[in-house]
């Protein structure tokens, strides 16, 4: 959904295609949709935060010594119930 402002009030939409057109459909207004843009804000920080985290930790893997990278594969194996 995205939040749309139109003379000072926020509002709620989110674009759909039926039948080959693109058509909005209404989703709230006013106090209830300024709201629900900070919840949208907020989680997309926290996705932003935790696909950082990822890819820093991704970038950092093959920096790893060996013996560290065949721990950290046993542990992850005996978490998913994987035979070693």
């Amino acid at each position: 959904m995205a939040t749309i402002y139109r003379n000072g009030r926020a509002y709620r939409s989110k674009s759909i295609r039926r039948d080959g057109r693109v058509t909005s459909e209404y989703g709230g207004s006013g106090e209830f949709a300024a709201l629900m843009a900070e919840i949208d804000a907020h989680e997309r920080d926290e996705w932003d935060q935790e696909r950082f985290e990822r890819e820093a930790s991704e970038a950092a893997w093959p920096t790893l010594p060996e013996a560290i990278k065949a721990g950290i594969v046993a542990l992850v194996k005996a978490a998913r119930g994987d035979e070693a």
